[in-house]
Parts: C-alpha cells; structure tokens; sequence
C-alpha cells in the first residue's frame, strides 16, 4: 500500500473487503477508513496515537488521518474505504463520526453487507449505491452503541505533507537533515514527530519504502538487475538495500523474482 493511496480518491471511490489485515505502514488517503477485528488482535497508529484493536472492536481513520496496523498473530476481520462525501452525509445526519476505536459485534451485518457488496453487478453505478445504501445501515447500527461526536482536526497536516513529498522524491536525500531545512523545522522536532505517527524510525521508514518501490520496478522490469533498481530508487548500498529488502519482505529479492516468475 502506498504512503500517500492515491487510489483511495475520487468521487465515488469504495473499497470491502473481508480478509487478514495485514501489516500496513503508515498512510493516508482522502477516503474514511474503518477496520472492523472479527477474530484476533492488530496494533495500529492513528495520528500518533498507539491502539490495540482487540476481536469485537472497530477502528476509525479520518480523511488525511495517518494510519498504520500491524499484525499481532492470526486475524480476520472487514477492512473498508469509502469516499469521503458518502461519510460526510452520514455524520452529518448523525450529529458527529465515530470515536478512533469502538466496541463493534454486528458482523452478521457486515457478513452480509460485504456479500451484497461482492455481487456481481451490470455497472459501477449500482455498485456506488449499494456501498452508499450499505454505509447508511452500518452507520446507523454503530450509532446505537458507540457515540458519535463532532469531528476533531487530526493536526497531522506537517506528516502528511512530509509523507507525500518522500512518495514523490523517494531516490533523492531524505534525511532529516535535509527535510528539517525544507520544511522549516529542526532535526529534532521532525524526528519525534515521525516517530509519534510512525512507530518507527525514519531510517526505517524510508528504507521500506524504497524497498516497496524496487519490489513495484522489479515486476514491472523482470530483465532488470534489482541492484540497480536499488540505486535508481535511492539506495546508497547494497548492504542497506538487502537488509531493508528482506525486512519489508521477509525474503531477498532474488526470492521475490523467483515468486514473481510464477
């Protein structure tokens, strides 16, 4: 998944899916996101704020809320996006959004929900409807059991803008130090703010997504050399490209071209 989900933008953009979350780095998109645990735990970072999402609760990220979840053994659960304005309409109509995380057990409902959402339809309009009519019963259900309150500002914009710069100037230097001068702000500050949204330090961080970046070229260039794709995506060493490649995979990219291969 992208840092900044281009994907999850545009009128009518919807997203169910019924699966294992898995781990996820942080992110952040137009479109509202809900994470509903039906068996399992995850960990997640919403805006800086450290969660754990037990089975029976569910989780709320805002527009331009920057998210992360991380597995925490075997899980299942629903995941869903949907464009902002159909959210927008229902909170609206509701007096508020939902608290980030909230005590949820109507997975009967969304069972079938996600089975109406998945039927096989002649057009994306009626899908569009059927996700929008199907947010309006989910919304109302949640309301009798979970408060809905008026919406805070997430303060996330600083991150936001600093992620989407690094999605779109992933080989160029992305130091701190040369972040700090662009954004106007000291090393310092800038590290403990990453790292309050991220979890992680940003040495990590950016050596996962170019390690995404080289995995998306190598598919797209099998005849490709994945070193200098390394390079090409910012990479300094092959040393730190393989050990960042094998954290964000849990194989070496010679590995990955095999799986890719079949």
């Amino acid at each position: 998944m992208s840092y900044y989900e281009i994907a999850a933008e545009g009128s009518g953009y919807s997203y169910f899916q019924h699966r294992k979350i898995s781990d996820t780095l942080p992110h952040f998109h137009g479109a509202a996101e809900f994470v509903f645990v039906e068996k399992g735990e995850i960990e997640a970072v919403v805006n800086g704020e450290k969660l754990s999402v037990k089975a029976g609760y569910g989780l709320f990220s805002d527009s331009f809320s920057v998210h992360a979840y991380y597995e925490k053994g075997d899980n299942s659960g629903f995941v869903l996006l949907g464009d902002k304005e159909i959210f927008n309409r229902y909170f609206s109509l509701l007096g508020g959004a939902p608290e980030t995380l909230f005590r949820f057990d109507r997975f009967d409902v969304l069972l079938s929900l996600f089975d109406f959402y998945s039927a096989d339809f002649g057009n994306e309009k009626d899908k569009k409807t059927v996700f929008d009519g199907s947010m309006g019963v989910l919304l109302g259900i949640m309301a009798e059991t979970s408060p809905f309150k008026e919406r805070k500002k997430n303060g996330s914009s600083l991150v936001t803008d600093i992620l989407l710069y690094c999605e779109n100037h992933y080989a160029e230097d992305l130091s701190l130090a040369c972040l700090a001068k662009k954004f106007g702000n000291t090393e310092e500050h800038l590290s403990r703010l990453l790292h309050k949204y991220l979890f992680e330090n940003w040495h990590s961080y950016i050596g996962r997504l170019r390690a995404k970046k080289v995995r998306f070229l190598m598919e797209r260039f099998p005849e490709e050399s994945a070193l200098k794709l390394a390079f090409d995506c910012g990479f300094q060493s092959s040393n730190t490209f393989y050990r960042a490649y094998s954290r964000a995979f849990g194989e070496t990219p010679e590995q990955s071209r095999e799986n890719i291969k079949k």
